[in-house]
């Protein structure tokens, strides 16, 4: 069944971006609900007062009955607005000027605020100076559209009669076309209002309606459709291209018998709501994404639920694979990679609405990335794989760097969703290859090379420290809706993710292999002594201790003075990870999930998943170089948690959040490992 639930905003809104996004590929088709708030009396009720007119021409006063009914009575057929003015006035100029009362308006009505276009008639027309409707079909004998298209300095072409439709330009070449498909009260021989006149069409409309239906989608306003057979059955057998447009029906109101059936049959969407309010909305909705360049955000879900289910049903998901190669096209085709100097830039709203717009527009191919690292495989990784590399490269030429690498924060949004996608499922091997692919150096111009790793790092990347602090909030609900899990677990794969991303910039480094030896001798050397002033001390002989405690001492402080040198084979921005102080001389400031996962590592050594899934080829080395990342973070966070304090000093902060500087508990509930 169709959906005929109240409209939210999301409804709306999803219209309005199928609108922004794919402009003039909607018809309009208006009916008497989209003039009712103007004042203007509906068709039939026009008909029903040229009826009382013509019986009291004829000297009868027909009391209680319908003037319809007095009129089949009385002339032994239906009453038609061509035979009723026919009787009234006797010339076309006659019947025109009749009619032009019920629709023109005086300055009585001028007065009173009625007959005049209303905020759908407006809606419309913004809607057309948007280039988003271009072919309106109106079933009303007013003018209204026309008026509050001229009113926003669009000149429409205009069609009222069959015998006007052979000698048009074709649709797609009109900027804006009125088509009166009853006719209008300026031509009385056009206006269809019966049952049986509204039963079929004439030929050159029934082409026109039958292209409209065929190429366009359509978006229905105010429409019964309980007396027009003819143009049920025409949407019923014509209108085909629902799956790329889908019908969407406005009306306050439950529909009657015919249009739920219709609306059912079609698969279309009832938005509850008149047409005033629902149009004037989406032109509303429509200016605020033309601002900002925006893409759907509800075609991530909608993207991502249709890509989970071709992946679970298909062995070669195509669509799938096809969705994300247009995605990355358009994302590579975004226009805001062109710009190079901050003029041009300032002319589109400056660095940071650019930045906005770019993150907006790489939700869909992110979601799509993430989806297919978290529920895909092999075969499917090649699919995204090498558009990490591809969005490293920076905009060729001279000007502002800012501008020129902005591209870049696209590369960094895909790296991250596959690469904590990859922590959630468990796929090592995947990370350590998203991990190891490696790239031109993002600072050096002599062909040095650098790992993804160590590339995409979000401070680096991002030349706005409000965006940089922000990735992981903004971030956040596109990878839940990929991964369908909840905030907890995605909160500590991120962490996870950084760890393991830093441990690698470590393992990497250049003097880590001779380090880690003199590190693993010194620990050995730091156990020794401990053990032999550990012996002397059980003794309890009263002998001096001074040298093995000094031993010890100066044993320690090798540990301490290599593990150091280890830390800083990187460096540390404020990620998205939580340190914690843990109020002890050996560890001071830590990252508690490090610390979680070195206890795993040190338990089940060549084991664990990341080793035996192929993270990394030994656990010993790998846990020297995660013991030296919580230390660098840590060491990071008790300088953020320090900076905290106010100029009269206070009590210092015992966890804190890098990203965001707030501590575990202003931040809200999440686990803290122990």
């Amino acid at each position: 069944m169709a959906n005929q639930n109240s409209p939210t905003d999301d409804e709306l809104l999803s219209l309005a971006f199928s609108l922004h996004a794919n402009p003039g590929a909607y018809a309009l088709l208006i009916g008497a609900g989209a003039s009712f708030s103007s004042g203007i009396p509906v068709a039939w009720d026009v008909l029903l007062d040229l009826c009382r007119k013509a019986a009291a021409a004829d000297g009868e006063d027909i009391g209680e009955e319908a003037p319809d009914t007095w009129w089949q009575r009385t002339r032994f057929q239906e009453p038609t607005y061509s035979l009723v003015l026919e009787r009234l006035a006797k010339t076309a100029a006659l019947r025109q000027a009749l009619l032009e009362g019920y629709f023109e308006v005086s300055d009585a009505d001028r007065e009173a605020g009625i007959k005049q276009p209303t905020a759908a008639h407006r809606g419309i027309a913004r809607l057309v100076a948007f280039g988003s409707v271009k072919v309106i079909i109106t079933l009303n004998f007013d003018r209204l559209v026309e008026q509050a298209l001229r009113a926003a300095g669009i000149e429409p072409t205009v069609i009222t009669h069959p015998s006007e439709i052979d000698g048009m330009r074709p649709l797609h070449q009109l900027d804006c076309v009125v088509i009166h498909l009853h006719g209008d009260y300026k031509n009385p021989d056009s206006m269809l209002n019966t049952e049986n006149e509204l039963g079929s069409y004439a030929p050159a409309t029934k082409r026109l309606l039958r292209r409209i239906l065929e190429d366009y989608g359509v978006l229905i306003a105010g429409w019964s459709a309980k007396h027009d057979k003819g143009l049920r059955e025409a949407i019923q057998g014509w209108h085909t291209n629902i799956a790329r447009y889908p019908l969407v029906w406005i009306d306050p109101h439950d529909l009657g018998e015919e249009a739920s059936a219709l609306l059912d049959h079609k698969r279309g969407t009832l938005l509850k709501s008149t047409a005033d309010d629902a149009l004037g909305k989406l032109a509303e909705a429509v200016t605020s994404l033309r601002s900002r360049n925006a893409v759907h955000p509800l075609s991530v879900p909608v993207a991502v639920a249709t890509a989970k289910r071709e992946l679970s049903g298909r062995p070669v998901a195509v669509a799938v694979h096809d969705t994300l190669a247009i995605a990355f096209a358009d994302l590579h085709k975004h226009p805001d990679f062109k710009y190079d100097n901050s003029r041009d830039a300032e002319e589109v709203g400056g660095y940071l609405k650019i930045l906005e717009r770019i993150e907006e527009s790489t939700k869909l191919p992110a979601a799509l990335t993430a989806t297919l690292a978290y529920w895909g495989d092999a075969s499917t990784d090649r699919w995204w794989r090498g558009e990490l590399e591809r969005f490293s490269y920076r905009t060729q030429g001279g000007g502002d760097t800012a501008l020129l690498e902005v591209r870049r924060v696209s590369g960094l949004w895909l790296f991250y969703a596959a690469g904590v996608s990859a922590v959630l499922a468990g796929r090592w091997q995947l990370l350590a290859d998203i991990f190891s692919t490696w790239v031109p150096s993002r600072t050096s111009y002599d062909g040095t090379r650098q790992s993804l790793a160590k590339f995409y790092d979000p401070g680096a990347i991002y030349k706005a420290p409000q965006h940089a602090s922000a990735f992981f909030e903004t971030l956040q609900p596109v990878l839940m809706e990929a991964t369908s899990v909840g905030a907890e677990a995605l909160d500590e794969a991120w962490q996870t993710f950084e760890l393991l991303r830093y441990t690698m910039h470590v393992l990497e480094g250049e003097k880590f292999s001779d380090l880690c030896t003199d590190y693993w001798n010194a620990s050995n050397t730091l156990e020794q002594a401990q053990k032999t002033y550990d012996v002397a001390n059980a003794r309890n002989d009263g002998g001096d201790l001074t040298q093995l405690q000094a031993a010890r001492h100066e044993a320690w402080q090798e540990v301490g003075r290599l593990m150091g040198q280890i830390v800083r084979q990187t460096y540390y921005e404020p990620v998205h990870v939580l340190t914690a102080d843990t109020h002890t001389q050996d560890r001071g400031w830590v990252v508690p999930l490090a610390t979680k996962l070195g206890d795993e590592l040190r338990v089940l050594r060549d084991t664990h998943d990341f080793i035996a899934n192929g993270l990394w080829d030994e656990s010993a080395p790998f846990v020297v170089a995660l013991d030296a990342v919580s230390a660098g973070l840590g060491i990071l966070g008790r300088e953020l948690a320090y900076g905290q304090l106010p100029a009269g000093g206070g009590v210092v902060p015992s966890t804190m959040w890098l990203d965001t500087r707030d501590t575990m508990y202003e931040r809200g509930p999440r686990t803290l490992p122990v």
